[in-house]
């Protein structure tokens, strides 16, 4: 690769680091997070509208994604990504300047503030570029190839805004995240400028860089290795290694919520009865519900924490954290019984329930961290306002558990402008004799926050994030018997299968009336485990009927057929330079490791081996990577819980279609191991056969690999089958 490091080590000479400063993104971790500063506070964001009908539109004014219609008036000749935009790169011989973002970032507005809407660096990207905008969540598949590539050019470095320049036939030669006016002024002229002297060293490079990629991606990560129970015990002692103990999590400043992590440890709790594990699950939901990464007044959490206590966050909300803490939380309280636990979920529910639900029953993407250009603003508490609102015993009761002085906790530097401000957080766990008083003074600040402006909102509707959604409705509804989450769960896959199927085919993204993005493997995988959750939720068998005609769908497009495991997209798609299977999990789980789990869990309820097959093959794909680090493939090893201990099947059969008992004992269980049947008459589920009630009493049956217990009457039995020991 020596021609790409020529031309790296030239540009990098050029721009001498001016990505980001060094205060932008750190691997995996999006680029506004830093603390860059910006200009006039009052024309960032997304407080303007969508389309301004003052300025002359590009073509992104007919898009329907909200990100690229934020930059419809921008003076850019924007192209959207389209065959269009690459035929003209090589017609005209330009490079491609590629920008990814999406429309709830915050550091998305500040570079489209600074440079996007510059007429100057506008002219010299439309005289010597072709420049394609990409809404990120609206194309994954497009923002996982270039992102990884970035990851690689910059030693582990990237986020968004996603800056990236490219040749006419997609393959990437530089890239970065934000930049600087003047930097990316600078970068511009001297890519422009390599260009025209040195294109053939560029092309060169690309084509390195893409065969490199291919090569790294395409490497066999299967192994002879056995993968046991030890694994699934590595993976939870590596987490208590990363454990902070004194404010939970598992990372230093910034924090994210990991959901995935928490899960898996959950589980293994199950399994092992590991009271440390326990004590790091309750650290880390107190922590985080008590801080500011939780909105302690409407509801609802931040993205991440920029502190280790969880109390300054970065303010956007998107909808698949939401959806998972919501289960997550349900869990807890599961095997806690801790009420606390049981409030949070319901309160996150409510907010997305009450603020990003759209009239058609999908559920819209994110809410930005910005509002009137200032991030936090919206959320942020000044001390004597709070004062000037509650009365003198209501403020007693406030500083009992939020605490708020005259020194700000949260400071932001906006230019010429300081915000400075606070952000709520719980000392500690309202007492029950204060909890009626409390959520007073919360309707109060609510009601006066309700007056502000508030942070836009994305209104896409994204397949993989609502079938999220699917599954935390139902949590929530085991946990408190409320039908009303049953019926926004069972709305959601309405929609989905109203919307978001065009010809047959599912799609992953819609906005105004259109669908965008063949759908793509966490498309398929989440939608799939949303179904059988929802089966287990309603026992309406036409769940389990959509799932294995999904999953058949699943196989036929994303499987990989030589070396097992499943592509993340299409790889017949030819727009893409290279194709991946990307067992990580990230903010959500691993679209491979959901996969394989619908797939295990299709087996126990067919008995086709040809789902065991597909699930053990596609799980010893990654056994290298299982082998290495199981930590960092929280929802792989999961399947390996599944593969190794077994999944069990317990079957209810009722006299009546009345209520039953054993139903509503087992919704307050936690069986992360365990799906739940219902025996009806004409059942076309193998799992049911022959399993029905004895002596017209409600009968439990427990199986584990075709081997079913003797039929059980009595409830207290069967939670102690279920409690055995697991490991």
């Amino acid at each position: 690769m020596k021609s790409y490091s020529l031309l790296l080590g030239f540009l990098l000479i050029i721009i001498s680091s001016c990505s980001d400063d060094g205060k932008g993104a750190r691997k995996h971790e999006p680029a506004e997070s830093g603390s860059a500063k910006k200009d006039d506070p009052a024309s960032i964001g997304t407080d303007k509208k969508e389309i301004k009908e003052t300025k002359k539109m590009n073509r992104l004014g007919k898009e329907v994604s909200p990100y690229l219609l934020q930059h419809a008036d921008n003076p850019v000749d924007w192209y959207p990504w389209e065959k269009e935009a690459f035929e003209k790169a090589k017609t005209e011989n330009k490079p491609i300047f590629l920008s990814i973002g999406y429309s709830t970032c915050h550091w998305c507005h500040v570079m489209e503030h600074e440079s996007f809407e510059n007429e100057e660096i506008a002219e010299i990207l439309n005289k010597n570029f072709i420049s394609i905008k990409v809404d990120r969540e609206e194309k994954p598949d497009i923002d996982d190839i270039y992102m990884k590539a970035v990851v690689e050019m910059n030693q582990g470095r990237g986020g968004w805004p996603l800056s990236i320049f490219i040749t006419h036939e997609g393959k990437p030669f530089f890239g970065g995240t934000y930049f600087q006016p003047h930097h990316f002024k600078t970068l511009l002229m001297k890519i422009a400028e390599t260009w025209a002297g040195s294109k053939n060293e560029i092309i060169v490079s690309a084509e390195e860089i893409t065969q490199a990629m291919k090569g790294a991606l395409s490497q066999n990560t299967s192994t002879d290795a056995k993968l046991g129970k030890e694994t699934i015990t590595e993976a939870a002692e590596h987490l208590k290694n990363f454990f902070d103990s004194e404010y939970g999590g598992f990372s230093r400043a910034p924090k994210f919520p990991a959901p995935t992590t928490l899960e898996f440890l959950l589980i293994h709790y199950y399994l092992s009865n590991d009271k440390q594990i326990l004590s790091m699950l309750t650290k880390t939901a107190d922590f985080m519900a008590l801080g500011g990464i939780y909105d302690q007044v409407g509801g609802g959490f931040h993205r991440y924490s920029t502190d280790e206590k969880w109390l300054v966050p970065h303010f956007e909300k998107m909808l698949y954290d939401n959806a998972q803490l919501i289960s997550f939380y349900a869990n807890l309280f599961k095997v806690t019984g801790d009420q606390f636990y049981k409030r949070i979920s319901t309160e996150t529910a409510e907010y997305l329930i009450r603020e990003m639900k759209a009239s058609d029953g999908g559920y819209f993407a994110a809410q930005d961290a910005d509002s009137e250009g200032i991030e936090g603003k919206y959320y942020c508490w000044d001390k004597t306002e709070i004062e000037r609102l509650l009365s003198d015993e209501q403020k007693k009761l406030f500083a009992k558990y939020i605490e708020i002085t005259n020194e700000p906790n949260f400071v932001i530097d906006h230019g010429d402008v300081t915000f400075a401000s606070n952000v709520l957080a719980l000392k500690t766990q309202i007492n029950s004799s204060d909890t009626e008083a409390f959520n007073k003074i919360k309707e109060l600040l609510f009601k006066t926050r309700e007056k502000r402006i508030k942070p836009h909102t994305d209104t896409k509707i994204l397949t993989s994030w609502n079938s999220q959604l699917i599954e935390a409705f139902c949590s929530l509804y085991k946990i408190s018997g409320n039908s009303r989450y049953l019926d926004e769960a069972a709305g959601i896959c309405n929609f989905i299968y109203g919307k978001m199927f065009k010809d047959g085919n599912l799609y992953h993204s819609y906005a105004r009336d259109t669908v965008r993005t063949t759908g793509l493997l966490e498309d398929s995988s989440y939608l799939c485990r949303a179904l059988l959750t929802l089966y287990e939720a309603t026992f309406n068998e036409n769940y389990i009927l959509k799932a294995e005609l999904l999953a058949g769908q699943m196989k036929q497009i994303f499987y990989d057929s030589k070396n097992g495991g499943f592509f993340d997209y299409d790889p017949s798609t030819a727009e893409y330079i290279y194709t991946m299977k990307d067992p990580h999990d990230g903010v959500a789980p691993s679209p491979n490791a959901t996969a394989i789990e619908v797939i295990q869990k299709l087996y126990t309820i067919t008995y086709n081996e040809e789902y065991g097959k597909l699930a053990k093959d596609s799980l010893n794909s990654f056994s290298l990577y299982l082998n290495r680090f199981p930590a960092a493939y929280t929802s792989l090893t999961k399947c390996l819980a599944h593969e190794e201990l077994g999944l069990s099947q317990i079957v209810i059969a009722m006299p009546d279609s009345g209520k039953s008992e054993f139903i509503n004992s087992l919704n307050s269980i936690y069986l992360p191991l365990s799906q739940i049947f219902i025996y009806s008459k004409g059942s076309k589920l193998s799992v049911v056969k022959d399993k029905t009630a004895v002596e017209s009493r409600e009968t439990a049956y427990v199986c584990t690999a075709k081997t079913c217990t003797p039929p059980i009457t009595d409830i207290t039995k069967l939670k102690e089958i279920l409690s055995a020991t697991k490991y």
